[in-house]
């Protein structure tokens, strides 16, 4: 799960510097039609050209990203090629199928598989004391047999028959099961609490980047884009510098970058707690 949301998140960040390569190549070309009028000088176009380079060198860092990320995904499904999947407008964070409410982390810790499988030990650990303690005195045995003698007579007999020795008191069997019911049961005390402990982190790391995410769409990007486009129009009415430009579309790029990391956050969180209950929340 969490290699699927790195998959998802890199190649939004990949778009993301492919937008801003492409807003800074168009500004290149306002500029040298500005220059070639004598309304831009030969430092804003260099400046422009620098800045383009700047965002091709973030785009080639996030396909290489993109690269190894679908290389670790590939290899956790064996599937020797994966293309990369649709980068939607907004990426959001992976839904849950049921309420996360409080008392989620502690029902993931009675249903982990891992506290099952250590009370499952201890349930059988006991039985298999409880049935050494039953063998310490072999089973007394009732005999009846019957038939005819040589002559046709009918023959009946019986008797009782007792093991040898008649007592088997399995003191080390019976120590070993019961030092192993009690590990495993101490191991299933142990295991809860580490359980509902981490389950209850990732619950509220999941919702904690849940609502990040939605303050930064809310708040954050919005007035980030509105700075972008206002220091563009100051420059082209001939009021601002190119380089507040710039600056404004690298803080919004950024501001981009941080809810994806919000996102992918989100998506190791729930990565986690759908490992921990065994099955997607």
């Amino acid at each position: 799960i969490y290699a699927y949301g790195e998959v998802l998140t890199t190649a939004a960040r990949a778009e993301d510097a492919r937008l801003a390569e492409e807003d800074a190549r168009r500004e290149v070309e306002f500029i040298t039609a500005r220059r070639q009028v004598g309304d831009a000088t030969i430092f804003d176009q260099s400046l422009a050209e620098a800045e383009v380079a700047r965002w091709a060198q973030t785009r080639s860092d996030m396909t290489i990203a993109l690269a190894r990320a679908r290389g670790r995904l590939s290899e956790i499904t064996g599937e020797p090629v994966l293309e990369t999947p649709p980068t939607p407008g907004v990426l959001q964070v992976p839904g849950a199928r049921e309420t996360l409410s409080e008392g989620f982390p502690k029902q993931v810790a009675e249903r982990s598989p891992a506290v099952r499988s250590t009370k499952a030990q201890a349930t059988y650990y006991d039985a298999n004391r409880e049935r050494l303690e039953r063998d310490k005195w072999p089973a007394l045995n009732f005999i009846v047999n019957g038939g005819r003698g040589d002559v046709g007579e009918p023959r009946i007999g019986g008797g009782l028959s007792w093991t040898f020795p008649i007592t088997r008191y399995n003191q080390g069997e019976i120590a070993v099961a019961a030092a192993q019911r009690d590990r495993a049961a101490g191991l299933t005390a142990t295991l809860r609490n580490i359980v509902e402990a981490r389950a209850r982190a990732a619950l509220e790391s999941y919702e904690a980047s849940r609502k990040a995410i939605e303050e930064q769409d809310r708040v954050g990007l919005p007035a980030a884009q509105r700075v972008v486009d206002a220091a563009f129009a100051s420059y082209r009415a001939g009021k601002g510098e190119l380089l507040r430009v710039f600056i404004a579309r690298r803080d919004l790029v950024v501001a981009r970058f941080r809810r994806l990391d919000f996102v992918l956050s989100a998506w190791a969180s729930y990565g986690e707690l759908a490992a921990l209950k065994g099955a997607l929340p």
